[in-house]
């Protein structure tokens, strides 16, 4: 891991709270997102209400990041800087190997990707956040049948979806064999 990357995790675990008080935490952040609307982004005034649109987005990650953190840790996962295609995480793999098929993750599967890793650094559950899959089963039995193609299995637990809490399902991606 990058040193950034795990000064990023370290100030994700510093937020107090449960998970749900900090799911509870990023549905406000994002329901009440700062307004980009009549802006001149050339003036003073713009650029100041850039930074802040950035801080706000800043915020609202780190607080998913908090919680991605606390799924890592209580599946005995490690969370992974680096993303993977759905080939690596069939195979189980740490780095795609040169036969391995290099279909990317497909975005109206699997949005809001966040990839986690074993201790041994293999792909091992890439966790989804969908806005539609929650309340749609023809779109379940498609995002199914997809991952079957892929050798993969989803599932959906009952663990909350830290993307927007409130407008989004989870999805977990695994390999067919684990």
């Amino acid at each position: 891991m990058t040193k950034r990357w795990e000064q990023r995790n370290a100030k994700a675990l510093e937020i107090p709270g449960t998970i749900s008080e900090v799911a509870q935490k990023i549905d406000e952040l994002t329901a009440n997102p700062p307004s980009r609307d009549g802006i001149n982004w050339s003036t003073a005034a713009g650029e100041k209400r850039q930074i802040e649109i950035e801080k706000h987005h800043d915020l609202v990650c780190l607080h998913q990041r908090r919680i991605a953190l606390d799924f890592a840790s209580s599946n005995g996962l490690i969370y992974s800087e680096k993303r993977f295609y759905p080939a690596t995480l069939a195979q189980r793999a740490i780095r795609a190997s040169k036969s391995a098929s290099s279909v990317d993750w497909v975005n109206r599967f699997a949005d809001h990707r966040f990839f986690f890793r074993d201790e041994e650094g293999r792909a091992a559950v890439v966790a989804a956040h969908s806005y539609d899959a929650g309340k749609n089963p023809s779109l379940r039995s498609e995002i199914e049948a997809w991952a079957h193609d892929m050798g993969l299995r989803v599932s959906y637990p009952d663990y909350i979806s830290w993307y927007s809490p409130a407008r989004t399902t989870l999805l977990l991606f695994q390999a067919a064999a684990a």
